[in-house]
């Protein structure tokens, strides 16, 4: 392998990326930092359930959040509530995996957790809550945003993204990649530990701003 990219996800999470480096000559290494583990948050779930009839939203802010609330509503005893919600859903990758599980997508946001509390605001009413259903290393932008409109917010934590030990990752070509790719702010810092504290000799992309203050 003469050129080849790293980007810090499984490959299952690559998308048209290497199909679009393969027509340039790159191959794609994936190189997945991080796992996803499932999270219990009975509490979470319960301050849902006490909202009653004001809970009109669900905000998913990853595809992750989208598949891993879907199962963990189901161990709660809480799937209907769940389903029974039009979805603010933060990018398209992110409405894709809510329609995949049969979830309606009333909201498909451009941009972050701060575009989507504005659409949110815009089409949510005074007394409304919304259900944000996140990873437990969220950020608050959409708290921040959503609570500045006066609305509601419960956030119910659905997985955690956990670092994968070195010895478990996979076997790297050899000598320096082309590029590195961080997919965010979480897999920047796990990749910067597996390295030692020496990021490659490369050019480093980011995806998003946040994962650029992080890199």
């Amino acid at each position: 392998m003469s050129r080849w990219v790293l980007v810090t996800r499984g490959a299952g999470e690559l998308g048209r990326l290497p199909v679009a480096l393969a027509g340039r000559g790159i191959s794609v290494v994936p190189f997945p930092v991080l796992t996803e583990n499932p999270v219990d948050d009975p509490e979470g779930w319960e301050r849902a359930r006490s909202a009653g009839r004001r809970l009109r939203w669900l905000a998913l802010t990853s595809p992750r959040a989208a598949s891993a609330a879907f199962a963990a509503s189901r161990r709660h005893g809480a799937w209907e509530l769940l389903t029974g919600l039009p979805v603010a859903a933060v990018g398209a990758r992110t409405a894709e995996a809510a329609r995949d599980l049969g979830l309606r997508v009333a909201i498909e946001g451009r941009g972050g957790g701060r575009e989507l509390a504005a659409a949110l605001g815009a089409a949510a009413g005074p007394d409304d809550v919304v259900l944000h259903a996140c990873g437990r290393d969220h950020r608050n932008e959409l708290a921040d945003g959503l609570g500045a409109s006066g609305i509601g917010l419960v956030a119910v934590i659905a997985y955690r993204m956990d670092a994968v030990p070195a010895e478990q990752l996979p076997t790297l070509p050899p000598g320096d990649p082309e590029a590195v790719l961080l997919t965010s702010p979480h897999a920047t810092a796990a990749y910067l530990e597996v390295r030692g504290g020496a990021p490659f000799s490369c050019s480093h992309f980011a995806m998003g701003e946040t994962t650029a203050a992080e890199a």
